[in-house]
């Protein structure tokens, strides 16, 4: 813990906080001289030469270190002893998973379904310095990315069972200490393509918090002539990409003209839309999963 920064100060308060022998000589605990750290809190002590206890008022054998989390979950910290704060060095939301595909009518062979919508990136939170209260905890919360949303058949109902069609929402990261709670929010997941009875609909791109995934292409019919018959044919649409984090690319859409899942998308990114169905009854594509969040904070005495 951090020395006193008034009042009496003796040298078994000193060899308390830094270590030494029962004898204890001043110039033993010159700054960066092995038992005082070379830190900024530590400023006021000598290196060399003259020394005296007045120097030590408020110094601390504290170091700085950072800690990373990036499991999804709920963390709870207890403040280590001697800091004093903490920096935010990084701290993103989860990204929104991509939509799922529209299901092409297998009674219209120009029929297909429309390709959904990339989910969008998780929002930052700059760098900042935050102070604790000494023997108090920190609260942590990493933002899992969002569930890909399902395909759907030509009625729009889910080829999933039990799963949406909308790609989920990247949850929050967050961290909660004594002055309150700094929160990233998630990227919102990508809407699905639509599905077909007799035309497409394009599956819009989920709004991002970060940056905003990008909409689903339409299905398309491409017709073919054949003597007297004309053979349309239904080509599913294509879906939309990931919006990308700073810290991770978003997930790539499902390619057109086929039934297609979206990829998952990196670090704090979102992922992309999967492509809808053809002609046939196809039925759409799985959506991307959305890239989990993150928080990097580093200790300061």
């Amino acid at each position: 813990m951090t020395i006193k920064s008034s009042g009496p100060l003796w040298m078994s308060e000193i060899a308390a906080e830094f270590g030494g022998t029962p004898i204890h000589w001043l110039s033993r605990f010159y700054r960066g001289g092995g038992r005082v750290p070379d830190a900024p809190i530590n400023g006021n002590i000598s290196t060399a030469n003259y020394i005296s206890i007045g120097m030590f008022y408020g110094a601390s054998n504290f170091q700085a270190f950072s800690q990373t989390w990036d499991v999804p979950g709920v963390y709870v910290i207890p403040v280590p002893s001697g800091c004093k704060s903490f920096d935010i060095d990084e701290m993103f939301g989860a990204g929104g998973a991509g939509g799922g595909g529209g299901g092409a009518d297998d009674d219209n062979a120009g029929s297909a379904g429309g390709g959904g919508g990339g989910g969008g990136a998780g929002s930052a939170v700059g760098a900042g310095n935050y102070p604790v209260t000494p023997g108090g905890t920190i609260t942590i919360i990493v933002g899992g990315g969002g569930l890909g949303g399902s395909g759907t058949d030509e009625e729009g109902a889910s080829v999933i069972p039990g799963r949406s069609p909308n790609g989920g929402n990247g949850g929050d990261t967050s961290v909660t200490s004594a002055v309150g709670t700094i929160t990233a929010a998630g990227g919102a997941g990508g809407h699905p393509g639509g599905h077909s009875w007799k035309s497409s609909v394009r599956g819009a791109g989920g709004a991002g918090g970060y940056v905003a995934g990008q909409a689903g292409t339409p299905g398309t019919i491409s017709s073919v002539v054949a003597g007297w018959f004309t053979i349309n044919t239904g080509l599913g649409g294509g879906g939309g990409n990931g919006g990308s984090s700073n810290w991770g690319g978003g997930g790539a859409g499902a390619a057109a003209n086929t039934r297609g899942d979206g990829s998952a998308g990196g670090l704090g990114a979102g992922g992309g839309g999967a492509s809808g169905g053809g002609d046939n009854g196809e039925r759409g594509g799985t959506g991307g999963n959305g890239g989990n969040g993150r928080i990097r904070l580093t200790f300061k005495p």
